[in-house]
């Protein structure tokens, strides 16, 4: 078995995180507190998932517009910004009835309440015994990293789903370690039910012949849409692909897509007129996109094929979660969050020499902790991407923009996957240290 002991640290260690990791926990961790309620009259994408919600009790379309139903549920003084729609599949919207019972600032900070419990619990299930077996000690660091982050500011701004997926993927992680492979599959199915790219996991279980969660995954799937069906009714499908679908497109070449896709769109693609193209050529931005995903999933295929042992499996399932970052049609810097386990993983599994944890570190620090904003801000003219209001110049990335600052994260991502890639894991009974 990988690492039969938690590692031990020295006592200069534990001093020094105790000394700098205790206040830095201190001080973000009351400027989370802070955040967990939502700013006066300013709306996130909570509101969409609330709405929705509301919608339903009051008999009105699941996926009625932003504009129709925010002042519907909140007053005139609301209004929807950059999307007017719900972009979120139906079981989301299932997952969140509980909580339109409540005011929208009631309900807000419940969901961020509960999402960190999520968020906990995952930590516990990656560093207990059973799991990869971090030592306690190893908690003020993560914390240090993750209540830092901007992923999670942008989480509980938002009032995003990711934390619900992070806890489903560990689970499913956690379950599959221990031969629970139907089970394992249906909680992938039921992330890959409230937010559609988790799906993109099943690949795990297809290249390792592992039938039982290939099936399990269906059925969860196709149960929690099913029951979404039956407690929406079934035109909130329709609504979605038809209505929805092709809205949520239109995002596809704003500046913190990090996937492949807003990659190419924003470079061959770009009709939001937040870039300006190399070349507007939707055919090869389509083909760019296409190849690309297939050459990631591809390499990923192939080291889930040829996994064999725990630490092996683990490092197979942590480079699923990165590619799926990667061949997202959408990915936002809060889905940076979704890389705890990947991180946790790899930093296990992969040889403790220099240059893979100061990679790891820096990958760490770029998709995570640095708001993509002030590189933004720092280095492109204008107001922002998404500069509001009267005398305002809204921002617009050049070509040679987006090939540099504007697709870093882009790039940081894709250095993280061949890091995982073309590094072999230690042997299961090798012992690696945290430190």
């Amino acid at each position: 078995m990988m690492n039969d002991s938690p590692a031990e640290w020295s006592p200069r260690l534990k001093v020094f995180w105790a000394l700098v990791g205790g206040p830095i926990c201190l001080l973000w961790g009351l400027a989370l507190v802070v955040r967990l309620s939502p700013p006066y009259r300013h709306l996130h994408d909570f509101v969409q998932e609330w709405t929705s919600a509301r919608n339903f009790f009051v008999g009105q379309p699941i996926y009625l517009r932003l504009s129709e139903s925010i002042p519907q549920h909140l007053g005139s003084n609301y209004q929807a910004h950059v999307i007017d729609v719900n972009a979120h599949p139906p079981a989301s919207v299932l997952l969140t009835l509980p909580f339109a019972k409540l005011d929208y600032g009631s309900a807000y900070l419940a969901w961020n309440l509960l999402s960190l419990l999520m968020l906990a619990l995952s930590l516990w299930l990656i560093m207990r015994p059973q799991g990869l077996r971090y030592s306690p000690w190893s908690i003020v660091p993560i914390l240090v990293l993750i209540l830092t982050s901007n992923s999670l500011a942008q989480q509980v701004n938002q009032g995003q789903l990711n934390l619900v997926l992070l806890l489903l993927l560990t689970l499913a992680w956690s379950a599959g370690r221990s031969n629970l492979l139907l089970l394992s599959g249906a909680l992938i199915g039921a992330a890959a039910a409230i937010k559609l790219f988790p799906a993109f996991l099943g690949l795990y279980f297809l290249c390792r012949r592992q039938w039982q969660g290939v099936i399990g995954m269906g059925l969860a799937f196709v149960g929690l849409n099913v029951l979404t069906g039956a407690i929406l009714g079934w035109g909130v499908f329709a609504a979605y692909f038809v209505d929805v679908v092709p809205q949520v497109g239109q995002f596809r070449d704003f500046w913190p897509n990090a996937s492949i896709a807003g990659f190419w769109s924003k470079l061959f693609d770009s009709r939001s007129g937040h870039a300006i193209p190399l070349w507007q050529n939707a055919l090869l931005a389509s083909s760019g996109t296409i190849l690309c995903c297939l050459l990631v999933t591809g390499a990923v295929a192939w080291k889930c094929w040829w996994a064999k042992g725990r630490a092996a499996s683990d490092h197979a399932f942590a480079l699923c979660v990165i590619a799926m970052l990667l061949v997202s049609p959408i990915t936002w810097d809060h889905y940076f969050l979704l890389l705890v386990l990947p991180f946790a993983v790899l930093w296990r599994v992969l040889p403790a020499t220099t240059f893979n944890r100061i990679a790891l570190v820096a990958a760490i620090i770029t998709l995570g902790v640095i708001n993509p904003k002030w590189i933004w801000d720092a280095t492109i003219p204008g107001d922002g991407e998404l500069a509001w209001g009267e005398d305002v110049v809204v921002s617009v990335a050049t070509p040679l923009q987006t090939l540099t600052v504007v697709s870093y994260q882009l790039y940081a991502l894709l250095t993280l996957f061949v890091l995982g890639l073309v590094t072999k894991s230690l042997p299961s009974d090798r012992k690696v240290t945290d430190d």
